[in-house]
């Protein structure tokens, strides 16, 4: 009877010890996580990074005439939307995403681009 105690009493520990290790990946997780960039055939590429740290955003896009703009600072993020406000223009920009396992299609004023994961 003890020995069957004590067999349960390991199976049971096994399993409460074994179920502490459950991880959640929300699509948000997934953006913060990469890196990402695109090159467009219209000559406009673009790269989106994220420090989680600092929780600084970093967007560059440089257009077909190579003129090159830059939005940078603390963002947030929820589960359609990544919100990056700017000191430098005291403004905060709201973009529109869906996550993908390796793509990310970023929206702003009805123009979505789709960038590519770049594993950090």
């Amino acid at each position: 009877m003890k020995r069957i105690l004590f067999i349960l009493c390991i199976i049971t520990s096994s399993l409460v010890l074994t179920s502490c290790k459950t991880v959640i990946i929300t699509s948000a997780d997934r953006v913060v996580s990469s890196s990402w960039s695109v090159s467009t055939q219209a000559g406009i590429s673009a790269e989106l990074s994220f420090d989680k740290k600092t929780y600084m955003a970093s967007l560059l896009i440089i257009d077909e005439n190579k003129n090159k703009s830059v939005i940078e600072g603390v963002f947030a993020i929820d589960s359609q939307n990544i919100y990056i406000t700017s000191a430098d223009f005291g403004k905060t920009y709201c973009f529109g995403y869906k996550a993908f396992s390796d793509r990310l299609e970023l929206e702003y004023d009805d123009t979505v681009l789709v960038f590519n994961a770049e594993e950090k």
